[in-house]
């Protein structure tokens, strides 16, 4: 039995597919990741004196491997007997890989160093199989072009004009250590699904909201001759909605991918 008003803590790691979610943060009247996940925590402790924390707000329709959450539990539980538990009461496109115990002290957004981001995409004909996993671009792409937009970004930068407008911030500015863009071919099962594609990996210290989508909008429009990459250059290093590029690119084919922490 607890002491009254005990606190335990735990960190685990979430998968989950976004398409059928309006994103990660609980929203009234609408099913989203953090929503579900506070419903069956609610459950497993018979109580609703939990709190969740997430690494970061994806948006409606994207997708995870690694999501970082930090439980806020009045009673103690075993970390693999929670992440047995969680998995047998969330629906199967939200699975907990990693379930530990944590502290009061640890915050899964200030203390995160590093995060990865990938967005797949292809400017090839996809099956309904694929669609809900990344952004069919029916346009010639030149994967030159699209390594130069991509290692623009690269250093660090304010993202003032990659970002949509939300919660209250202190600084656009964001550091990129590696921003890339790589084409793969399937070949035997997987062809069916999708025989072609290509795959940003953006890995920063930290990113604004839809910022990832927002560069990618700005490198699709680069790769179709819309927009010169001096330009590119210059909305992000000018003045703030003078040299907007692009449009914000579907979420279908984002992926939080990896949150790295310094312990």
């Amino acid at each position: 039995m607890s002491e009254k008003n005990e606190i335990y803590y735990y960190k685990i790691s979430l998968q989950y597919v976004g398409t059928r979610y309006y994103g990660w943060q609980v929203q009234d009247g609408v099913p989203t990741i953090q929503g579900q996940l506070n419903k069956v925590l609610m459950e497993m402790v018979k109580s609703e004196e939990i709190k969740t924390m997430g690494s970061g707000r994806t948006d409606a329709g994207v997708h995870a491997f690694m999501q970082i959450v930090k439980l806020s539990l009045p009673i103690k539980i075993p970390p693999m007997g929670l992440l047995r538990g969680l998995n047998s009461l969330l629906p199967p496109d939200i699975r907990v890989t990693e379930a530990s115990e944590s502290n009061y002290d640890f915050h899964p957004i200030y203390h995160c160093r590093e995060k990865e981001y990938n967005y797949v995409f292809s400017n090839k004909a996809v099956t309904p199989f694929a669609a809900p996993y990344l952004t069919s671009y029916l346009f010639p792409l030149d994967i030159d072009i699209l390594q130069d937009a991509a290692r623009i970004f690269e250093g660090t930068h304010d993202f003032k004009n990659f970002y949509c407008v939300g919660t209250e911030i202190e600084s656009t500015s964001r550091t990129i250590f590696e921003c890339r863009i790589d084409q793969f071919r399937e070949e035997g099962f997987l062809k069916n699904f999708c025989s072609e594609y290509f795959v940003l990996k953006i890995v920063g210290n930290g990113f604004l909201k839809q910022m990832v989508r927002a560069i990618m909008g700005a490198i699709f429009s680069v790769a179709r001759g819309k927009n010169t990459l001096d330009e590119l250059k210059l909305a992000l290093d000018g003045p703030k909605n003078l040299h907007k590029i692009g449009s914000v690119a579907p979420p279908e084919g984002l992926y939080l991918v990896k949150a790295k922490y310094s312990n």
